[in-house]
């Protein structure tokens, strides 16, 4: 029988693929991992994201839990719908399915589920109930090579841990990536789209004078300088139809902020154009709106995704634009090949 100290791995970053990477570690012997995140409660942007079959089919290789915490938070919607601003009488055309003028539709069908889309918030609090507490309100600060060839991470509350691998899923503006790369390197940061993401929900009530019926799928609607996505979902408060309005932006962003508030005056101009479904939603919108910078690593992709034993995954490794769940599928992807590679 083997005598050999299992292998003691980190997680820094608490978010969605942090947090399913350390669930996946769990249900694989032998590889204690403590999740380290540096926020101070468990709470989450109430932000929309999408899983497609192939994300959710990783799910369940990584640790099925995950899959059970999705159905959890969120039913499928009908049908996915992909449609062009070709069809300005789409939403009053919608009577008979066999009427609508989309461009091409999947449908999700029992077993067949092609894309889900869901609020974060309500995903996260469902895998939060899978993990330990482990250790939040801890900011990395610094990691450094020991003789032995342990790492030792210091946190900015002056805390250490002494580990034999970090497995960095700590996002966007991942300080461990940064703590690897030259400051001059434009791969240690990510870069502005010129795209802004503006995301809310409205009453069912209000959406079913809109749109009627058809709210009940998964609308991506595209445009000129920008797509729509509506999908419907359910909380304790009732039910909502979650909207992401994205549009292109002519001024790089330069604030620190990855987020920011608008009238919704600005946003209804941009929409003006649009046929008179998407601009009465657009006009449903609260007077403020939030809205999120988009970035990637398209054109400073990293040139290695692993320091030794650090490595680096989801968007702390390639930020991706939110389309389709494109991050977060990349994501999960990612923890599996990671969880894989540590069994084998």
């Amino acid at each position: 029988m083997s005598t050999s100290k299992p292998l003691e791995v980190t997680i820094i970053g608490g978010g969605v693929i942090g947090v399913q990477m350390a669930i996946g570690l769990l249900n694989r012997p032998n590889i204690p991992a403590i999740l380290y995140g540096q926020g101070t409660a468990r709470g989450r942007q109430g932000s929309g994201m999408a899983f497609t079959s192939n994300a959710m089919e990783n799910m369940r290789q990584l640790n099925p839990d995950i899959l059970k915490a999705l159905d959890k938070a969120a039913n499928p919607p009908r049908a996915a719908v992909y449609m062009t601003n070709q069809h300005p009488d789409f939403f009053q055309r919608r009577t008979h399915e066999g009427e609508l003028p989309y461009d091409f539709a999947i449908r999700n069908k029992a077993g067949c589920d092609v894309l889900r889309p869901l609020p974060r918030d309500q995903f996260t609090a469902e895998l939060d109930k899978l993990i330990p507490a482990d250790k939040f309100s801890m900011r990395l600060e610094k990691i450094e090579a020991r003789e032995d060839g342990k790492r030792v991470l210091t946190f900015q509350n002056g805390t250490t841990a002494e580990i034999d691998a970090v497995l960095a899923c700590d996002r966007i503006r991942s300080p461990t990536r940064r703590m690897f790369l030259d400051k001059t390197d434009p791969a240690a940061i990510p870069h502005d789209t010129r795209q802004r993401e503006y995301r809310n929900h409205i009453s069912w009530e209000k959406v079913l004078e809109i749109l009627g019926d058809a709210a009940n799928n998964l609308i991506i609607n595209v445009g000129p300088g920008g797509y729509v996505i509506t999908y419907p979902f359910t909380n304790p408060e009732g039910k909502f139809l979650g909207i992401g309005a994205v549009m292109q932006d002519a001024e790089e962003w330069k604030k620190l902020n990855l987020k920011d508030t608008t009238d919704r005056e600005g946003v209804v101009k941009y929409f003006s154009g649009w046929e008179p479904g998407v601009q009465k939603l657009i006009a449903a919108l609260p007077e403020a709106v939030d809205f999120w910078i988009i970035f990637d690593s398209t054109r400073h992709p990293l040139k290695l995704y692993a320091f030794g034993p650090v490595c680096v995954a989801g968007d702390a490794a390639h930020v991706s634009p939110p389309f389709l769940g494109v991050g977060a599928c990349l994501g999960i992807e990612d923890v599996l090949t990671l969880a894989t590679v540590f069994v084998e």
